[in-house]
């Protein structure tokens, strides 16, 4: 069946939402190759599941061009499992107060458990926390602060997530990150040695595994385990990576994951696109099952009250439900800021459970708020929503 002009469609390589485009002609309409901007390129008629995506460099003499870099080297350092405190005997091993540091976990918890820990360590450097467990609207002074604290030389260590690897225009001496895909562990050798400086050549990233409590490996937990072993793979054995082999080790890691059964569902779903298939059970892909973002149910918003700004965002906002303001107005003075102070905090924590019991904590049906007055019961300027009640769960909670 002939797909229509304007249909979206999921590219089967990436997700990016493309639309069909159609060069009319006298006998009838002609459908044009798609091309996605991660460069897949293909065609209406192609039918067969089996056949590997074609992908097309964009960058002349790209291979040439990035094995002239020397910024920085991965490290896997992953003989062993490490938790906090191991980690933090290897942070002394290889860490020195000359130089700036960036640590990177795929857990929220863990990069609270391990700021603290490296707080109690008392460093003449300053020690930052960057997590979204910290509204929009205080990330960016954070990240003005460190990169005030870079320029003027203060080396400062940074404790952070994945929020970092992309947008952060940081440049740290060195660097510690938890295992994870091999492109996001490129992605944060990227906010190292970030100037080309040839006195930081080959600039270290140290590439950890850290497990919790119960052994449970982190970024099996958050990645899934084929993500996990495929990184693991790529990773073990090497002494070290340079800057030189990062194409080839993220080309091959691609091509492992980029066989048919990783890419199953992406391929189920755009048959389900090309037969307009919209309806159905789950395990039949159908083009309503779709999602750009697979959304946790257990994540709830909430509202923080942190200034006399965010209290006129807040004001705005509960003005616009009983129709004192138009939408209109809302959206031209408000909204930026209103959801510049909302952040999404798992409802299993138990500082989330006692908002929960409480009525005049729902800014809507499905927003709560730590009003200004509980600002010191719930939430922290440093490290944003207080975990330290955390529940028992199987929950991961990765950003």
């Amino acid at each position: 069946m002939k797909l229509k002009q304007g249909t979206e469609i999921p590219c089967p390589e990436c997700g990016e939402i493309l639309q069909v485009q159609v060069d009319y002609h006298e006998g009838g309409g002609k459908y044009a190759p798609y091309a996605c901007y991660c460069g897949h390129t293909f065609k209406e008629e192609e039918e067969d599941e089996n056949e590997k995506a074609i992908t097309k460099e964009l960058l002349p003499n790209h291979e040439a061009l990035f094995k002239k870099f020397e910024r920085t080297t991965i490290i896997p350092l992953l003989d062993s499992k490490t938790d906090n405190e191991n980690f933090i005997e290897i942070f002394k091993n290889y860490w020195r107060s000359e130089k700036s540091c960036l640590i990177v976990c795929n857990t929220v918890q863990r990069s609270l458990d391990l700021f603290n820990q490296m707080k109690s360590l008392e460093l003449e450097n300053p020690v930052y926390y960057l997590s979204t467990n910290i509204i929009p609207a205080q990330r960016k002074t954070i990240i003005d602060n460190i990169r005030q604290d870079l320029s003027n030389n203060l080396k400062p260590i940074l404790i952070t997530t994945q929020v970092v690897e992309a947008g952060v225009d940081l440049d740290f001496d060195m660097g510690f990150r938890d295992i994870g895909p091999v492109d996001s562990i490129v992605q944060v050798a990227g906010r190292i040695n970030r100037e080309n400086d040839d006195t930081r050549k080959n600039a270290p990233l140290y590439v950890v595994n850290f497990i919790d409590e119960k052994e449970n490996i982190d970024a099996a937990k958050v990645y899934g385990d084929l993500t996990y072993n495929q990184a693991l793979n790529a990773l073990s054995g090497k002494e070290q990576i340079p800057e030189k082999d990062y194409q080839s080790l993220v080309e091959n890691y691609f091509q492992i994951l980029s066989e048919k059964k990783a890419f199953e569902n992406s391929i189920e779903l755009f048959n389900s696109m090309k037969q307009l298939r919209y309806d159905g059970e789950k395990e039949e892909h159908p083009v309503s099952s779709f999602r750009i973002i697979n959304e946790a149910p257990w994540v709830v918003s909430i509202f923080i009250e942190i200034s006399e700004k965010a209290k006129q965002a807040r004001e705005a906002y509960e003005a616009l439900l009983i129709h004192e303001i138009s939408k209109e107005e809302f959206d031209k003075n408000y909204k930026q800021t209103f959801h510049q102070h909302i952040i999404g905090i798992p409802d299993y924590l138990s500082k989330v459970k006692e908002l929960k019991s409480d009525d005049s904590s729902y800014l809507s049906d499905n927003i709560l708020i730590v009003r200004n007055e509980l600002l010191d019961d719930y939430y922290s300027e440093i490290t944003g929503f207080n975990r330290d009640k955390k529940e028992e769960t199987e929950k991961v909670d990765m950003l």
